[in-house]
């Protein structure tokens, strides 16, 4: 669901890469959605860093 225009339940992913979070997310997940959907991605082996989840700063 990347960049869609459901701009309420968009989350910076990393700077300037911009990501929709799915409606059932923001339901069960409410206030710490972004976090859960951040490390699903990271899990995933995507980069992260953002608020929720910080890179690798070495």
């Amino acid at each position: 669901m990347k960049n869609s225009d459901n701009a309420e339940n968009t989350l910076e992913l990393r700077p300037k890469v911009f990501e929709s979070m799915s409606k059932r997310n923001v339901e069960v997940n409410g206030k710490h959605a972004g976090f859960f959907h951040s490390l699903g991605r990271a899990i995933q082996g995507e980069e992260v860093d953002n608020e929720f989840l910080k890179a690798n700063q070495n």
